[in-house]
């Protein structure tokens, strides 16, 4: 006899994860089980705003969330892990960063399903020189995380991964002959692990840009915050 099977689905910021229960035999032993998680970063263009218009490759293929195995043993001791990004939705949340010396902030709200073991950030600016640039992460216990400050960079554009542990870090890194003069992965001023493991990892994120030299137009087009979690 098979148990009958229910479909049960949970949103997050940026996808959708799907679970579905696993049949059961008479003697109580799983006959079957599959399970698939998909997320998908919404990138969106400046349009209107005064902004520069060079557009940077796009990050949201890297934020696009998926099984790893990472330390799963094939005795099945490790819980599988999954990595699901929450990014800005939709036009309303470009965000043109302030001309006047102040700060932009645009907000990500984020509900993880599982306890989280990993962080990363995608990011994706435009703006004609970087070294003008302060970027901070925000948690939602307030405390702050700098990505970069003052960039050894006076190129353009950013469409970077900070992950604590890329090589480079994003503030000594200049590509030149490229769409973006901060590109791949590159590791943020602070560890982005300074958040973990105190249960603050779900509510609102807010990520902060100033320009520091005001003069140059620029927009912030996007970020993901990237969760790693246990289990799924």
């Amino acid at each position: 006899m098979v148990a009958a099977v229910a479909v049960s689905t949970a949103m997050t910021g940026c996808g959708e994860i799907v679970e579905i229960p696993v049949a059961m035999s008479e003697t109580g032993q799983t006959e079957g089980a599959t399970s698939s998680a998909s997320g998908e970063s919404t990138g969106s263009d400046p349009s209107g705003q005064g902004t520069a218009t060079t557009k940077p490759p796009d990050v949201d293929d890297a934020s696009t969330s998926g099984m790893a195995d990472d330390g799963a043993s094939s005795s099945g001791d490790a819980p599988p892990l999954q990595s699901i990004p929450f990014c800005l939705e939709d036009q309303r949340d470009v965000l043109t960063i302030p001309e006047d010396g102040t700060t932009g902030v645009a907000t990500v709200e984020v509900a993880p399903p599982a306890s989280v073991v990993g962080l990363e950030v995608t990011l994706r600016v435009t703006h004609p020189r970087l070294s003008d640039l302060r970027v901070e992460l925000r948690a939602p216990d307030d405390t702050i995380i700098t990505l970069l400050q003052g960039p050894e960079c006076d190129g353009a554009n950013i469409d970077a991964r900070f992950q604590d542990g890329a090589a480079e870090l994003g503030d000594e890194q200049c590509v030149t002959d490229d769409v973006a003069a901060i590109t791949g992965s590159v590791r943020a001023v602070d560890a982005l692990d300074t958040v973990l493991g105190r249960a603050t990892s779900s509510g609102t994120w807010m990520l902060e840009i100033t320009d520091t030299t005001p003069g140059e137009a620029g927009s912030l087009d996007q970020v993901c915050i990237v969760l790693t979690t246990e289990g799924g």
